[in-house]
């Protein structure tokens, strides 16, 4: 009945069966809209930019109850080495109006890029602010829908995905100078997972396991190889090597206790292995070698883990980060982005400043 690729929750009959309502995030936010049975007369119930979702509607038709979450979501930064009993997070961005997502150090730790969205009102933009969250600009807005920045290796770039309509799976990776000026396609692709590899390579993993590497210089694509079968359909992200012929990636479990679940290495020479078990709700490159991860934990204090490209040094860390999850929304590794400074002292993160859900009814509904 809907095929406009954007998310549809909540379906309630209407006392007559005529009409359908339910709840879907066109326009950007998550409101109560209404379609007749057969396809027809779309019409938009609620607006705002709080999520409206888990709708019912009354016997007689003249009343809807649903959920209205609001949340805002800003970026934080965690000193690694704060001593014990010493303040060791502060927030580094503070526009009460937009959510921050997806922050990136630049590769000289000054600069940090994020990207922002205001729900109903605007499309998500790319920013760049000063690493302590000061002198925040939008770098990229524009009528098309644009995340997760990435620094090229010099600094001198920006790579980010974009696409014009929620969504579509249309999307394309870009290039723009940090500086500012017009932006560069560089390739299209499916899926979105993508990170800047060493020596400023695209590192693409594809939806059937392939991962590739494509040279931005000489616009050459390159398979380093495919991930294991068995840990198909489900969530990864990947992270690059230094040799760039590496991928560590985490696996979501699939159900409690699932053995697959966990932190991979994979050189596409050697069999997989799993450097650690359990659930990972994030996880992030840095320098030194080094990969960092989430551990997720029941009550959304996840714990911060690092380990070596060679398996070794698994060590857990003081530090908790807080998970993020919006009922709404069932993928969780979009919404944990974390970011390892340079000097490996700081890492800039997700955290909700604002989350509440209150009920709402609507009466004499149309």
């Amino acid at each position: 009945m809907t095929h406009d690729g954007a998310l549809a929750l909540s379906p309630a009959w209407s006392p007559d069966s005529k009409s359908i309502y339910f709840a879907s995030s066109r326009g950007g936010t998550l409101n109560v809209w209404k379609i007749d049975a057969d396809g027809n007369g779309l019409q938009q119930i609620t607006a705002g930019e709080g999520d409206d979702a888990e709708l019912d509607v009354s016997a007689d038709g003249k009343r809807i109850v649903f959920a209205s979450l609001r949340e805002k979501v800003g970026i934080a930064e965690l000193d690694l080495q704060a001593k014990p009993g010493q303040p060791d997070t502060q927030v580094l961005t503070t526009d009460p109006a937009r959510n921050q997502w997806g922050p990136a150090y630049s590769p000289d730790g000054k600069r940090l890029a994020f990207f922002t969205n205001l729900k109903g009102a605007g499309n998500e933009s790319v920013w760049i602010a000063d690493a302590d969250g000061s002198n925040a600009a939008p770098l990229v807005q524009d009528s098309r829908i644009n995340i997760f920045p990435e620094w090229s290796a010099d600094g001198s770039y920006i790579v980010y995905a974009s696409e014009r309509v929620a969504a579509s799976q249309n999307w394309e990776y870009r290039r723009i100078p940090a500086s500012g000026g017009s932006p560069q396609t560089l390739l299209t692709a499916d899926q979105l997972n993508l990170l800047v590899g060493s020596n400023g390579r695209l590192v693409l993993a594809g939806p059937n396991g392939e991962v590739d590497s494509f040279d931005s210089q000489n616009s050459k694509t390159e398979k380093l190889g495919t991930l294991p079968g068995n840990l198909l359909a489900r969530q990864y992200s990947t992270c690059d090597s230094s040799s760039g012929h590496s991928v560590a990636y985490a696996v979501e479990p699939k159900e409690e206790s699932d053995s697959n679940a966990g932190v991979w290495l994979n050189d596409f020479k050697n069999p997989a292995r799993q450097v650690f078990r359990g659930w990972v709700a994030a996880l992030a490159c840095a320098p030194g070698g080094a990969i960092y991860f989430v551990e997720g934990k029941p009550d959304l204090n996840g714990s911060l883990w690092k380990v070596g490209w060679d398996g070794r040094g698994l060590t857990r860390s003081s530090a908790t980060i807080p998970i993020l999850h919006n009922l709404n929304y069932s993928d969780t590794s979009l919404d944990n982005q974390f970011a390892v400074s340079p000097d490996g002292r700081h890492v800039a993160f997700q955290t909700e400043q604002v989350l509440e859900e209150n009920l709402g009814m609507i009466e004499n509904v149309r």
